[in-house]
């Protein structure tokens, strides 16, 4: 399930479904997606281990949406660790000639931040909806991603093959695949694909 501010999606076995909300509605919203994850989160798995020191995950953190985010979650009883914490980074591209490199500098696109949690039985990815940014665009919007662990049928980490420090990370369920990215250099990142991986081979 994609939650994101103006619409809410649901990802189901044979189709999409788009339901638009305001801020009026965000309360029906959050308890329909309650009443959704409760029905499709039955079996439970070992849990994800966060790398992180919990007292400390919040300096790693650092932007006050997502630590804001991750309180709320708490406070509900939500019980997610976070998994990988994949702060904002500049794009290289590939193979960069004088030219591309000066095009780099005015489009400046860099990976946008994003945070991994996982519990027994879900992942959730907490991002700013785009993965990418140039200099010319702002953000404003937020993502929660949901994904039942019992629903994922692989899980791919591979590396780009637009930016050289830039890894490609995929989850695909029955019908829907799910595309995240990670800085080459995010040690977390690697474990948290091992560990999936091994739940998800099971």
């Amino acid at each position: 399930m994609l939650f994101r501010s103006g619409r809410f999606t649901i990802f189901s076995n044979d189709r999409k479904i788009i339901i638009p909300y305001n801020a009026a509605s965000m309360q029906i919203i959050n308890s329909m997606m309650k009443i959704i994850r409760d029905r499709y989160t039955g079996k439970s798995y070992q849990k994800l281990q966060s790398p992180y020191d919990h007292d400390k995950e919040k300096n790693l953190i650092k932007e006050t949406l997502y630590i804001n985010l991750l309180d709320e979650m708490r406070a509900d009883n939500e019980k997610f660790d976070v998994t990988v914490i994949q702060p904002s980074v500049r794009l290289q591209k590939i193979r960069e000639g004088i030219r591309p490199k000066a095009l780099q500098f005015l489009s400046r696109k860099k990976l946008l931040s994003s945070l991994h949690l996982a519990n027994k039985s879900e992942i959730l990815v907490i991002s700013r909806g785009n993965p990418f940014k140039t200099r010319k665009g702002d953000i404003y919007s937020r993502s929660y991603i949901y994904i039942p662990i019992e629903k994922l049928q692989s899980i791919i980490l591979e590396k780009d093959d637009c930016f050289d420090n830039l890894q490609r990370f995929c989850m695909k369920t029955n019908k829907h695949s799910f595309i995240f990215y990670f800085d080459e250099s995010n040690e977390e990142s690697k474990d948290y694909y091992r560990n999936l991986s091994n739940i998800v081979n099971i």
